[in-house]
């Protein structure tokens, strides 16, 4: 799922995803269309999670990121 845009100020931005970024896992669970990411983000915020962990790809490298939620 590529990133096509992100607010300025949002935890997201905040915490390093950008624009072009390709994000393969949220909580350690694949995902591929944004309806994914934020089913499992919803139930995380259900769950009590204060942040959720997202695995992204950029520029040939896969990195982590820790995003309140």
């Amino acid at each position: 799922m590529v990133v096509t845009a992100i607010k300025n100020d949002s935890a997201a931005a905040n915490h390093g995803l950008r624009i072009g970024d390709v994000i393969v896992e949220v909580d350690q669970k694949a995902v591929s269309t944004p309806h994914q990411a934020v089913d499992e983000i919803e139930k995380l915020r259900r769950d009590g999670r204060a942040s959720v962990i997202v695995r992204f790809f950029r520029r040939g490298v896969f990195q982590l990121t820790a995003i309140p939620i």
